[in-house]
């Protein structure tokens, strides 16, 4: 299993419940495709079993600061070729607003390295660097995507107190015109070492569990897949939507779980989907989207009414004929997933004499 798959707090982990794993494998694959036998329930409670949760390396969980932009909303901002403050510069700029950032996520006292004490105390923090990794530009808008390392103090096991180092975290900044920091916008974790840091940047901006399994529509210019939802793509149309009563696993109170489609449904030429309500947040993240329209196309260019050849060639050496998920989808089919195993976001091309006539996105447990 690829322990580097990116998480989100709507992954549904490997369970240690025989009958939480049932009712969760249920609940991911119920709707326009058949159940899984009970034969094959046991065998991936076997699999789970032998594999376990994947777990962060990180030292602690906390809770970061509330810095995204909603999902669905183009970046927008009056930053745009403006200049950095003449009174700042933009190195102390950019560390104060790094120090800002680590004081609201952990309220706690951060230093800079170069003025962190002697003798820290207990809990205190350290920014070790700020590191400006890439810029690129989304919706006309100049971004930066830059690396924080940084360092807690914490007792060791003789009572000594040391500086420990932390995993880095990720931030995607507004750039004044000069290449200087302006606003963060959002913090993630899934980057690594050799992504190209545009696409980290726009993975992260867009809410995206991972760049490759999202479609746009014609005239928006943000996709939706796994981890997001993008309310204005659909706004010229009345959906029809239902609590899914028997969705699993609920993170939060007043958070749920809903069934949503618009046309019919992904099966009938519409767009169908499974999506979890997140109460703390009010906002939406998609699970699951089946979708038969012409209109909405993947980013290599693949949409309903491609040909089988077509998509073999906009995804050469990506796909399996396999079936990988014969129980729930029996029809013929190729997909794309980054986990070999295919855990994890996916897509799915289902054919028709060799033409596509439905895609669709779901994000397995991983």
């Amino acid at each position: 299993m690829n322990r580097h798959m990116p998480r989100t707090p709507f992954s549904t982990q490997l369970s240690g419940s025989a009958k939480e794993t049932e009712i969760r494998i249920r609940n991911l694959f119920s709707g326009p495709k058949k159940r899984p036998p009970i034969p094959f329930l046991i065998l991936m409670f076997s699999v789970c079993i032998f594999c376990g949760n994947i777990v962060s390396c990180q030292m602690k969980e906390e809770t970061p600061p509330d810095i995204s932009s909603p999902n669905g909303s183009a970046v927008s901002s009056s930053n745009t070729g403006q200049s950095t403050p003449a009174d700042q510069d933009p190195d102390a700029r950019l560390n104060e607003m790094v120090l800002e950032y680590l004081r609201a996520m952990y309220n706690a006292t951060i230093y800079l390295a170069a003025d962190a004490p002697d003798t820290p105390q207990d809990g205190d923090y350290r920014l070790d660097s700020a590191i400006l990794l890439g810029t690129d530009t989304l919706d006309g808008e100049l971004l930066g995507l830059y690396q924080i390392n940084y360092s807690g103090v914490y007792a060791q096991s003789s009572g000594a107190l040391e500086w420990s180092a932390w995993s880095p975290a990720y931030l995607v900044s507004r750039m004044y015109a000069d290449g200087s920091p302006a606003e963060f916008l959002v913090r993630f974790d899934y980057y690594r070492e050799g992504m190209d840091p545009g696409d980290a940047i726009r993975q992260a901006v867009w809410g995206l569990t991972d760049l490759e399994v999202c479609l746009f529509r014609d005239g928006f210019s943000t996709p939706i897949g796994p981890g997001n939802w993008v309310e204005p793509m659909f706004l010229d149309f009345e959906p029809e939507v239902s609590v899914f009563e028997e969705g699993e696993p609920i993170y939060q109170p007043g958070d749920y779980w809903e069934n949503w489609s618009i046309g019919g449904g992904g099966d009938n030429g519409g767009v169908s989907a499974l999506r979890y309500y997140i109460a703390a947040e009010n906002r939406w993240s998609l699970q699951r989207l089946e979708t038969g329209r012409a209109d909405m196309v993947t980013p290599r260019g693949i949409r309903v009414g491609a040909t089988r050849e077509e998509v073999l060639a906009a995804y050469p050496g990506l796909l399996s004929d396999e079936k990988n998920w014969t129980w729930a989808y029996p029809d013929d089919y190729l997909w794309y997933c980054a986990n070999e195993n295919g855990l994890g976001p996916c897509l799915y091309f289902f054919f028709a004499d060799d033409t596509v006539y439905m895609i669709q996105m779901v994000d397995m447990f991983n």
